[in-house]
Formats: C-alpha cells, structure tokens, sequence
C-alpha cells in the first residue's frame, strides 16, 4: 500500500552521506505530510566497495560506482526503497531497472583547496605535496602548478584532512559541497573558480534513486514534489555529456552547466599538464551535450585524447 511506513532508506554511512540523507528526508518530510510523522524514515547504513577499499585510487579498483553498487544492490532486492547517492558518484550509464528520481537544489559546485597554513594553490612551496586520487584534479593542478607533486589520498572529508594535517601532504583538494554540508568551509584555503578548475559532472548534487518499477503512489508524488527541476536539467546535461564519452573516473574530464544553461567541459591529462582543452555550449540540452563531446574528441589534440583513454 502507498501509505506503507517507514520509508526504507539507504545510505553510506560516512558523516557527509549521513549529512545528505538528513537533508533529503527533511525535504520530503516538508513535501508530504505523510512523511512528516515521527518513524517515517528507516535509514539503513551500507557500506560499499568503495568505502572498504581505501588504500588504492578508485581508477584502479572499478571507479567511483564502487560507492553505489551495495546501496542499488539493495534497492533492486526491495531491501529499501530509495537510495541516497552523491550524484557524481553514479555511473553515466546507469542500469536500467534504476531511476534517478528526484535530484535536490545543487549546493557548490566547486572545488577547494584545504592547506597547512591557510596557503592558496599559488602560494604553495615550490614541491608542495597535493593530495587528491582525482585524475581530473590532478590534471588541472599540475595545469596550474606543475612543479608539485602529487600524493594519493583517499577516505572520507575530515579523514582527508586530518592526514594531511598529521603530515601526509601539505594540501588537499575537495568538494566545496562537501565541506559546506559538514560546516567545515570555514577550512578552505581557497574556493576555484569554475572557469579555472571545472568540477567533476554531478560535483554538488544529491540524488535519490530508486527502482525503475517503483510503484508507490504516494512515494512518487513526494519524489516529484522535491526534485528540483533545474538542478535536475543541468545535472541531465553533465551526465549526457559524460556518456558520450563513457567519463569515468578512469578519464580527466569535467563537467559544469552553469545556471545560465551554458556546459563547460574539460580534458586534461597530468601526462602533459600545459596541454588541456575546454570548450562550452550555450544553452546546452542533452543532444547539446553529445555534440560538444563529439567536437572535444574530434579536436582536443591527439596526445591529450590518448593520455585520457579517449583516442
């Protein structure tokens, strides 16, 4: 029955996915009043493949859907019903018996820069140590200051920065999101510019999937009530855009759709950091997207494209 409670939900089990789950539950609970009774919500923590794997770059052990193959596991099984997601971390293709159903209001998009002595990226010592496993942030880093050297580091948002503080790194690069929804942006040395340091498709978005044969009446019309319908457009976008490359975390590519609906794209390489190529499209719709991935493959240069993985 449609009014079946609690509502069954999924989640990492780290303090940010916590911190978005809260954020999604307060916004359906504010949607339908059904959901505003005390013991709607059921939250299930899940740790996934990416969580227990902490010691190796998420390009070399299956990329960042690592993070939602437990957590869709257990939706597809009816062991809950939604599923809380950075949407970042959901694959471009996404499998086809799921749906993205709602997406909330984009938090920042940007990346941040968290160093030892509040130091900006360009005021770093010459041979900074940089922590990041992001390909994508490792190519615009180097793009910026080729002289550092980067360091693998993974884990959560306060484990990031509590190695580096302990001496692992002198910086670390994360989501400005991330930072924001833990009350920790107060840390970052400096915020980038997206026109500099183009976010990950999907940087700063949380998204509820469910199954695609969901047939809660009353769940839907509260997924529908909170989806928010720009975020939910540009977000479309960056993922079309991915897919037509097949973006991965394997591929330093980025992907912003600014709110005046222009996407702003980039390929990097930290093979050759003085080589990138970015483009953008106006008023960009997902065939928009396509076609700016088609021109990035047919004229970013050779090297770069197969530095990438792309040509």
């Amino acid at each position: 029955m449609d009014t079946l409670l609690p509502l069954r939900i999924g989640t990492r089990g780290s303090a940010l996915a916590r911190t978005q789950t809260h954020l999604a539950c307060q916004a359906l609970s504010a949607a339908e009043p059904l959901y505003a009774a005390a013991g709607a919500f059921a939250i299930t923590p899940i740790k996934t493949s990416g969580d227990t794997i902490d010691d190796r770059p998420l390009h070399d052990i299956g990329g960042k859907a690592l993070f939602c193959r437990e957590l869709d596991a257990a939706v597809l099984a009816d062991a809950v019903d939604i599923a809380i997601h950075s949407l970042k971390d959901i694959p471009a293709q996404l499998d086809p018996r799921l749906k993205i159903a709602a997406v909330l209001p984009r938090a920042d998009c940007r990346d941040a820069l968290v160093s030892m002595n509040n130091a900006a990226l360009l005021d770093l010592p010459e041979g900074a140590r940089i922590g990041t496993c992001s390909l994508r942030r490792q190519a615009q880093v180097l793009t910026l200051r080729p002289d550092v050297r980067l360091v693998p580091l993974r884990g959560n948002v306060p484990g990031r920065i509590e190695k580096m503080r302990r001496g692992d790194c002198d910086a670390v690069i994360l989501a400005a999101a991330g930072l924001e929804r833990l009350g920790l942006v107060a840390a970052a040395s400096e915020i980038f510019a997206p026109s500099a340091f183009t976010p990950a498709g999907g940087q700063g978005f949380i998204a509820v999937v469910i199954a695609a044969t969901q047939d809660n009446p009353a769940l839907l019309t509260a997924l529908a009530r909170i989806n928010h319908a720009p975020s939910f457009h540009a977000a479309s976008i960056e993922r079309a855009f991915l897919l037509a490359l097949n973006g991965s975390c394997h591929t330093p590519i980025g992907a912003y759709c600014d709110e005046g609906g222009t996407l702003h794209t980039f390929l990097g390489s930290a093979e050759y950091p003085g080589l990138v190529y970015r483009s953008a499209a106006a008023k960009a719709d997902a065939d928009a997207a396509a076609d700016l991935a088609a021109r990035l493959l047919r004229d970013a240069p050779l090297e770069l494209r197969r530095a990438a993985g792309l040509g």
